[in-house]
């Protein structure tokens, strides 16, 4: 958590004290650049910063790319509080289609309001732009469109929370897709010892969705060059559309290349206190390729977010080839770091 994170800077910053034979307080003013490079590239949080390295003329490409959805309507919770979602968006979310199912013998109205924030680091919504209605007929149990037109606040994300209705229930699915969480919420009063308009608690029960519009390539494979190694804003992260024969490739001018580093997604959002994360990639297959050959890395029983592999070598092209992850349908990877 917080205090691990603190630690870790805590002891870089003292090492490049050692290094450089200065007090901490220099550290910050003439060394913050190397330390946040360090911490970067052991996998550290630093909110908002972006972690920039040569990828000119570099492109990812995939056979296989997951859709913008989380179309399995595994199971019904009626909606006893309020229900909120996050979708994150490159400009705008237009409209939605949900699960709903009436409980009742009578029409009932679904309250929904749309909710934008600022803060890309994190899930805070703080401003309400509309609330809508949607009837609800009697023993109605299927998919309804929802009527969204919000541009993406400055966070990149446009927010649905739904009111409660006993006498409604939406369809869940117990597996998140990454960068879309769900939430149970409320509104909270005003109080001076906290700005938050909307409270927001993570939920195991993700709302099932479909048929985002517009089109978005959220899990285009290009995203593992972003620089980011989290959701920010975007989810950041290259999901494949099932495991069959699913393969990323990256190439680029030919270039020495040092070491390649591969950050995965290990969900801190998944309660794994006793299996390995599910969509953490267990075994894969690392082919670098240039004219003076090719090199071949095979990793079986991974169980790191983060792998270095030592390349040293002139290439032009790099393939991943996952073959196994812990449980998940899909294959995840954030970043494919060239350095």
């Amino acid at each position: 958590g917080t205090c691990a994170a603190a630690g870790q800077a805590a002891g870089t910053a003292a090492h490049l004290c050692l290094k450089y034979n200065v007090s901490p307080r220099q550290i910050t003013k003439d060394h913050i650049k190397e330390l946040q490079k360090i911490l970067l590239k052991n996998d550290q949080t630093l909110m908002g910063y972006r972690e920039k390295y040569d990828i000119s003329n570099t492109q990812a490409f995939s056979n296989s790319i997951k859709k913008y959805q989380n179309a399995e309507y595994a199971y019904t919770l009626p909606l006893e509080k309020s229900r909120a979602i996050a979708f994150p968006v490159q400009d705008r979310l237009d409209s939605v289609k949900i699960k709903v199912k009436n409980l009742s013998p009578k029409v009932q109205v679904l309250t929904y309001k749309i909710l934008t924030g600022d803060l890309p680091e994190c899930y805070m919504p703080e401003r309400e732009t509309e609330a809508k209605n949607i009837t609800i007929q009697p023993d109605y149990d299927d998919l309804i469109k929802l009527e969204i037109n919000q541009q993406a606040g400055k966070d990149q994300k446009v927010y649905l929370m739904f009111l409660p209705n006993d006498n409604l229930a939406l369809y869940y699915n117990s597996s998140e897709v990454t960068g879309i969480p769900s939430f149970t919420c409320y509104e909270k009063q005003p109080d001076p010892r906290d700005s938050r308009k909307f409270v927001l608690t993570r939920s195991y029960d993700n709302i099932a969705f479909d048929e985002v519009l517009p089109v978005s390539d959220i899990f285009n494979p290009q995203n593992v060059l972003s620089g980011y190694n989290r959701p920010h804003g975007l989810p950041n992260i290259w999901i494949s559309d099932g495991k069959e024969d699913a393969k990323l490739e990256i190439t680029m001018d030919e270039k020495f290349i040092e070491e390649i580093r591969l950050v995965f997604n290990t969900d801190l959002a998944e309660d794994i206190i006793y299996n390995r994360c599910s969509k953490l990639i267990k075994s894969y297959k690392l082919i670098v390729q240039g004219r003076e050959g090719t090199k071949t890395i095979e990793v079986n029983n991974n169980y790191n977010r983060v792998n270095t592999h030592e390349i040293k070598m002139k290439a032009d092209k790099i393939t991943l080839i996952p073959l196994e992850n812990y449980g998940s349908k899909d294959f995840e990877v954030f970043g494919v770091k060239i350095y």
